[in-house]
């Protein structure tokens, strides 16, 4: 039987677990061959969850990147909490953002439905929360063709509502969008972003 909540502690805490690759991969095999060790562990990680910093963050998103996309473990449970995790001030860095999005699309494997859950979670208008949408969605959605375009109406308008208030947005707004938002339909926001 592995110990899980030590191994969340060990792996994603750094206290000292002295875990080589051996033991590292036989518990994410250990876990990818029993579905309740897997609910265990995200059991475990919800209540770890709200005391981890920036370089604890950085390995929990390794750790679930290798559960999901080499022992292709099914963490459903913790989608929710991974799209909060994500939206932290303490995740607020385009790379990590982009990186917790990945595991979002591989947990969902549904990139439409990931985006819709991004603009509901942005939804109140905060700029650091849009800001970390705009690194998230860069490398993960290389272009917005997929998505509905009511739902990308309601994203640009987050935007452009946070602008007003916000103007350092606009650099990034103008870096993450330009390329990818075309058509008549966005033109308002184009030139609201861009001028």
């Amino acid at each position: 039987m592995v110990n899980l909540e030590r191994f969340i502690d060990d792996v994603i805490f750094s206290h000292g677990f002295e875990h080589s690759e051996q033991n590292y991969s036989a518990i994410l095999k250990y876990l990818s061959q029993h579905e309740s060790a897997v609910r265990d562990f995200s059991n475990s990680f919800k209540k770890k969850i709200h005391v981890l910093d920036l370089s604890s963050t950085r390995r929990i998103v390794s750790l679930l990147d290798d559960m999901v996309f080499t022992y292709e473990i099914q963490l459903n449970d913790l989608y929710s909490e991974i799209l909060q995790l994500m939206f932290r001030k303490s995740s607020f860095d385009a790379s990590l953002s982009s990186s917790f999005l990945k595991l979002l699309i591989g947990i969902k494997r549904d990139k439409v439905e990931v985006f819709s859950n991004v603009v509901e979670y942005i939804k109140d208008f905060d700029p650091t929360k849009v800001n970390i949408s705009l690194y998230a969605l860069y490398g993960n959605y290389p272009d917005f063709a997929i998505l509905p375009e009511s739902v990308l109406q309601n994203y640009l308008e987050i935007i452009q509502k946070c602008l007003r208030a916000n103007s350092y947005l606009k650099k990034d707004a103008k870096h993450y969008l330009e390329k990818r938002v075309k058509g008549n339909n966005y033109e308002k926001y184009l030139n609201d972003f861009f001028s």
